[in-house]
């Protein structure tokens, strides 16, 4: 063997050996959490990890490689840990195709739609490489925070539907499996057909009529507006600004109360606060004694001061 050559295995053999001794961790993705928030008659998944098939219940969980089922009366809505929300429609089956983040926090929330309809609702993506796609035998669909948006797969053909109005943020980019790989881009209120073989239409706009068919026949039964990455940042700077007014004698107390009223959000009674659809503000009002928050009936503390402070969600 040549000096060359005993040199380039001497080096292969040490990178594999830094490789092998490398922290998992660095390497490794992590998965994205996902579980039900609404369940309305018959749904299923297969899990990937036993096979087996269950029925779909409030707060079932769902991992990579799940396949999604529903019957004729069954929908499920499913929220990420990324503030996510999908709404898997009547007679439609769907698989779990990836739901990860890698090791520089770009997500990959990647679903294969066989047949039926899906609504979804995408915020901001995390990096230039996060992904957030649908793909059917006819076309791949993938976002970039945008406004609601549908799409339906049945007898070959993919419909995609971007809700919303001209001047909203957002886009859909939709690439046929044609031999083209043909790619279109949705702005909101447009929408394109792509069937089998073929290139996307070009974006043409929804009309009204079905734009209220599609707000009437496949709702969000839960608010998806205030997405999760900007509630824990509001209960962040509002534990924070306590803090600095009340000091450390109310603190356990005072971070249970902000995060029990900022994380849900959406139990709220009406008329408490502006409906999160019309705005993105809210206020929340602190007290700095521990008897004052007590829900037991117990002996109360003086008065305190009120403390308002503004939450800015944009």
């Amino acid at each position: 063997m040549s000096t060359k050559s005993k040199i380039a295995v001497v080096s292969g053999l040490l990178t594999a050996a830094f490789l092998f001794m490398a922290p998992p961790s660095s390497f490794a993705a992590t998965p994205i959490g996902a579980k039900a928030v609404y369940v309305e008659g018959a749904a299923h998944v297969i899990s990937v990890k036993d096979k087996s098939r269950r029925r779909v219940e409030l707060d079932s969980t769902f991992t990579e490689g799940d396949r999604v089922t529903t019957e004729a009366d069954g929908i499920v809505e499913i929220e990420f840990d990324t503030g996510d929300l999908v709404r898997v429609d009547k007679d439609t089956e769907m698989v779990v195709r990836s739901l990860k983040r890698d090791e520089s926090g770009s997500a990959f929330s990647i679903f294969n739609l066989v047949i039926g309809r899906v609504k979804s609702a995408v915020g901001k993506l995390a990096t230039k490489d996060s992904k957030f796609e649908y793909h059917t035998k006819t076309a791949i669909a993938g976002v970039a925070g945008t406004p609601p948006w549908v799409i339906r797969f049945h007898e070959d053909v993919t419909e995609i539907d971007l809700l919303g109005k001209e001047g909203d943020k957002g886009f859909v980019y939709v690439q046929g499996l044609d031999p083209k790989k043909t790619l279109v881009t949705l702005s909101p209120g447009t929408r394109t057909i792509v069937r089998l073989g073929m290139a996307p239409l070009k974006p043409f706009p929804i009309e009204p009529d079905r734009i209220e068919m599609l707000m009437r026949t496949i709702p969000f039964s839960v608010k998806h507006n205030i997405s999760r990455r900007k509630v824990e940042k509001s209960r962040r700077k509002v534990e924070k600004e306590l803090m600095e007014r009340l000091g450390s004698t109310g603190q356990q107390l005072v971070t249970s109360t902000i995060s029990n009223s900022i994380s849900t959000l959406r139990q709220i009674k009406p008329g408490t606060v502006k409906s999160v659809d019309s705005t993105n503000t809210q206020s929340t009002s602190g007290q700095g004694a521990v008897g004052q928050y007590d829900q037991t009936g117990g002996a109360s503390s003086p008065q305190p001061a009120k403390i308002k402070i503004k939450i800015n969600l944009h």
